[in-house]
């Protein structure tokens, strides 16, 4: 089975409608195989592979060139360091991030736990006379 390959000028083309409109609707990727004389399934599939081209670009150039804020990259060109974050230290800082994200969650946690126990005893101590109460309020009406 042998790849088709589509002309410079159909390739041209392609690349100039995927920059107006990355995902067009089927009728449109249609029309668009018509005018450049291609199958609707090849038309298809350059779409769906330039999206996940595109995709993986963005995410690899968000990954490799993580930006610190502009007064710690003043700070680090005065101490001689590089503007960047190594993939490892900015998975270090997410992670400390995130422990104390956790950490808070936990201690509110506690907090509402402590409370809502406090409150289940209270009540706990008050039903003994709230059913006294009620008894000597049904025979007094009784």
């Amino acid at each position: 089975m042998s790849q088709y390959k589509c002309t410079e000028d159909q390739l041209r083309k392609l690349r100039l409608f995927f920059k107006i409109n990355p995902s067009p609707a089927p009728a449109k990727r249609e029309a668009l195989a018509e005018e450049l004389q291609l199958t609707f399934k090849y038309v298809d599939y350059w779409f769906r592979r330039e999206r996940k081209k595109h995709r993986r670009r963005n995410i690899d150039a968000r990954t490799w060139s993580i930006r610190l804020t502009p007064s710690d990259s003043n700070n680090n060109q005065q101490s001689g360091k590089k503007d960047t974050l190594s993939i490892e230290e900015h998975q270090d800082q997410e992670i400390k991030k995130l422990r104390k994200i956790v950490s808070s969650y936990q201690h509110k946690i506690k907090k509402m736990t402590e409370s809502h126990n406090q409150t289940v005893e209270h009540y706990q101590k008050a039903l003994p006379h709230m059913r006294l109460l009620i008894n000597t309020l049904y025979w007094k009406t009784a």
